[in-house]
């Protein structure tokens, strides 16, 4: 099964809402940092496509990301502004979270910035990358990878941490972008 939870019923389709408690707790991950309209309207045609409904927006945004961008490494500097990666048509794994964060704030869902270590073999050498999660009630924080797979998944790609070369036990090692300790900058 992709995804092994169950939505809260108020949280199917869009608009979807958060309770309260989570809302107040989401804050910080739910404003756009990059306001371009045509990310806004990118992500309101992909909620187009599939109903208005919030699981299929997920897969179909990452779908279309995976289709419509290019894959570069890039491997410094800050993520590019999402409208940027959108108009140019090319990104690094940091840039397309960027651009998925944005989409998906765009339709008011919780999102952060995420980086970490993929899983590799264990004397191969291994790269930051980076992906994003969504906060959906009744699933919890999940994970997305459009540079992955053209489809989504039910939670972060598997990680290794760089010290002691395990696979890492936390689902996240460095947060994302925001204020609170859900939503810290992440350096991929």
């Amino acid at each position: 099964l992709p995804f092994a939870f169950l939505l809260d019923p108020g949280f199917l389709a869009f608009p979807a809402e958060y309770s309260q408690p989570e809302l107040s707790r989401l804050l910080p991950c739910l404003p756009r940092e990059h306001t371009d309209a045509a990310v806004g309207d990118y992500a309101a045609e992909a909620a187009t496509a599939v109903g208005h409904e919030v699981l299929p927006f997920l897969t179909e945004l990452a779908r279309r990301l995976w289709q419509d961008l290019d894959k570069t490494i890039r491997e410094t500097g800050d993520p590019m502004p999402s409208g940027q990666t959108l108009a140019g048509g090319t990104g690094a794994c940091r840039d397309m979270a960027e651009l998925f964060v944005d989409a998906c704030r765009a339709q008011g869902l919780a999102a952060r910035f995420v980086s970490g270590y993929c899983e590799s073999e264990v004397d191969a050498e291994r790269y930051l990358h980076a992906w994003f999660e969504v906060y959906l009630l009744g699933g919890g924080w999940r994970g997305f990878d459009p540079r992955a797979s053209p489809s989504a998944t039910d939670s972060s790609p598997s990680r290794m941490d760089p010290h002691t070369r395990r696979r890492a036990r936390t689902r996240v090692l460095t947060a994302a972008r925001g204020s609170s300790p859900l939503c810290r900058r992440g350096s991929a």
